[in-house]
């Protein structure tokens, strides 16, 4: 399902909130994840994760080493991973930008760690090879995957793109959308809403204009 923004000649008023203080490396909260009745897409695409094991390219499977990120100032505890959300390989000359087509949630582990408490993966197909530990895992979206799915979790309606995100038009238009979740874009100045719409290849064709040749009388 495609995106199509709808602008609406009006003064945008942004639902800021005060900044707070720097969190870990995994996150930089600036608003409340939820504002308002809002979720502040900008707080879903700040952090950035890495690999525990380099991968050759073709489907592979990543093993992060951390698995929640710190949304909000009240840095709440969030899985970002999910098969419908992008993701950014940051690795020199071969960084690409893959969607993962499997994903295991968060697991605790059970023995002694040195890198997280957690175990997590993706699988995704790769057009480079990562051989390299620590590649960097980060949002390839600007987060609107994240902060949609958490939308959708939290039943929240309204997701709200500030002029603070990195999200594109591309993004957006990408973006697999739900009828109960709709996109605020705020980036312009204009209040713009991102809704679902109708690729060309679901929409009905126009019917043919019937003549004489195509109805004819049936013979009595």
């Amino acid at each position: 399902m495609k995106s199509r923004s709808i602008t609406i000649f009006t003064t945008a008023v942004l639902l800021l909130a005060t900044a707070a203080a720097f969190g870990q490396a995994l996150s930089n909260p600036k608003f409340p994840a939820n504002a308002n009745g809002r979720v502040m897409a900008d707080e879903f695409g700040r952090w950035f994760l890495q690999s525990q094991t380099g991968i050759s390219s073709g489907a592979q499977t990543v093993t992060l080493n951390a698995c929640y990120v710190k949304v909000g100032t009240a840095y709440e505890e969030v899985y970002p991973i999910a098969i419908n959300t992008p993701l950014l390989i940051t690795d020199g000359t071969n960084t690409e930008t893959v969607t993962p087509t499997a994903v295991t949630q968060p697991t605790a582990i059970t023995g002694p760690s040195t890198i997280s408490p957690y175990n997590c993966t993706f699988t995704a197909t790769f057009a480079n090879s990562h051989v390299n530990p620590g590649f960097g895992v980060s949002p390839g979206d600007g987060g609107l995957g994240a902060a949609v799915n958490y939308a959708l979790t939290k039943g929240i309606g309204v997701v709200t793109v500030d002029q603070s995100s990195q999200i594109t038009n591309a993004n957006l238009s990408a973006n697999l959308v739900y009828q109960n979740v709709q996109i605020e874009d705020l980036r312009s100045g204009q209040l713009q809403y991102w809704n679902p719409a109708p690729l060309a290849s679901t929409v009905l064709a126009t019917p043919t204009t019937l003549t004489s040749s195509t109805v004819t009388r049936l013979a009595q």
